[in-house]
C-alpha cells in the first residue's frame, strides 16, 4: 500500500475515532455529569462551547474522510463505495444543518435563556442522533473497503 493512502487513512481513523468517541463518551457521560452539577442553564452554556468544537472536528474529520473515498474510489466494490459516500453525504449535510441550528439555540440562549430553546434543541439533539447512527454505520462499511484484498 502506498505510503500516502496508509497516512490517509490513518488520519482518517484518528480523527473519526475523537470525533464519534469523542461525541458518544459526551452523550453518555459528559452531559449528565454537567447537568448533574450545573443546573440546566448553566449546562447549556458549557455544552454550547463544547458542541462547537465537537462539529469543527466533525468538518475537519469529514474532509479527510471525503479524501478517503476519493482516493479508494476505483479499487473498492461498487457497494461498498456507494454505502461509503452515501453516508458521508448524509453525515455531512447533517453537520451543516447542525452549524445553522447550532446558531439558532445559541441566540436563544443569549437572548430568551431557555424559552423556546427546547424545541429547537429537540431537533438538533435528534439530528445529532441520526448523524451518529450514520457515523456508525461507517465502521462495517470501511471494514468492506478495507479488506484484505485492499
Amino acid at each position: 500500500m502506498p505510503v500516502f493512502r496508509l497516512a490517509v487513512r490513518t488520519i482518517a481513523l484518528l480523527s473519526y475515532a475523537v470525533w464519534v468517541g469523542g461525541f458518544t463518551f459526551y452523550g453518555a457521560v459528559v452531559l449528565w455529569v454537567v447537568h448533574e452539577a450545573h443546573g440546566s442553564l448553566e449546562a447549556g452554556r458549557i455544552t454550547q462551547q463544547v458542541t462547537y468544537w465537537l462539529n469543527l472536528i466533525g468538518v475537519a474529520t469529514l474532509l479527510v474522510w471525503w479524501l478517503v473515498a476519493w482516493i479508494d474510489r476505483r479499487r473498492t466494490p461498487r457497494f461498498a463505495r456507494y454505502a461509503l459516500v452515501g453516508l458521508l453525504a448524509i453525515s455531512t449535510a447533517l453537520l451543516a444543518f447542525l452549524f445553522v441550528d447550532h446558531r439558532i439555540l445559541d441566540r436563544h440562549l443569549e437572548s430568551h435563556g431557555l424559552t423556546g430553546f427546547y424545541a429547537y434543541h429537540s431537533v438538533y439533539l435528534n439530528a445529532s442522533t441520526v448523524q451518529w447512527a450514520a457515523n456508525l454505520l461507517l465502521i462495517p462499511v470501511v471494514l468492506r473497503l478495507w479488506g484484505p484484498e485492499s
